[in-house]
């Protein structure tokens, strides 16, 4: 069985070989950026009351964008009615996703 590109390495003299299974990926999955990422980020982190205690510095860290995309996301959930800023550094989920619950 010849072994896939994840699980491989050149040593170093070019040759392609097996790395143990037990060695972790050095390659780290970025989160998707987009308005429902951002919205789930800040409806799994947010109170029972719907309060998140965040700003655009917070999603960006969280998500490995600039600050002002973050802010231009916010300010879009802001504008759907999804969010609503209260403070400097504070958000109310204002739209709560519809329930599965028939």
């Amino acid at each position: 069985m010849s072994p896939g590109f994840s699980n491989t390495a050149l040593d170093l003299k070019g040759r392609l070989k097996a790395l143990p299974r037990h060695r972790k990926a050095t390659t780290v999955k970025k989160k998707y950026f987009c308005e429902e990422g951002v919205f789930e980020f800040i409806w799994n982190n947010c109170d029972h009351d719907g309060l998140w205690d965040g700003n655009a510095e917070i999603v960006a860290e969280e998500f490995g964008v600039s600050e002002d995309q973050a802010y231009f996301v916010l300010s879009h959930l802001s504008e759907r009615n999804h969010v609503q800023r209260v403070g400097n550094s504070t958000y109310i989920v204002t739209r709560w996703p519809e329930s599965d619950d028939g």
